[in-house]
C-alpha cells in the first residue's frame, strides 16, 4: 500500500492471475479418451487371440472393450494369457482399475 491508502496499480492484476492460475475454465475430459485395462486370464492366445480377450473382457465386466492385444506368458506348469484392452474412460465403471 502506498502512503495515501491506495493499492499500487499492478496489485489487482497480480491477485487475479494467482487466483485464476491462468488456465481458464476447467473442462470435462474428452468423451473419446481411452483408458487401458490389463488382465491375466488362464488360457492361450494362440486359440482365441485378441478377439478372445475382447469377448472375455466385455462379458465379464459388462462394458464394451476394444483394441485388445493378447500375449502368452509361459510359466513352468502353465501358460497365462495377458490381455490389454481399451475402454472409453467415460464408460468405465468406478472401482475397475
Amino acid at each position: 500500500m502506498s502512503d495515501d491508502g491506495k493499492a499500487p496499480k499492478g496489485f489487482c492484476v497480480l491477485i487475479f492471475l494467482v487466483m485464476s492460475d491462468g488456465k481458464g475454465p476447467k473442462e470435462e475430459g474428452d468423451p473419446n479418451e481411452l483408458c487401458p485395462r490389463i488382465e491375466d486370464i488362464e488360457g492361450n492366445c494362440k486359440i482365441d487371440g485378441p478377439k478372445g480377450c475382447e469377448k472375455y473382457m466385455t462379458e465379464v465386466y459388462n462394458e464394451k472393450y476394444f483394441n485388445c492385444t493378447c500375449d502368452n506368458i509361459f510359466m513352468i506348469h502353465k501358460i497365462k494369457r495377458y490381455c490389454k484392452c481399451n475402454i472409453r474412460c467415460k464408460d468405465q465403471t468406478v472401482g475397475h482399475a
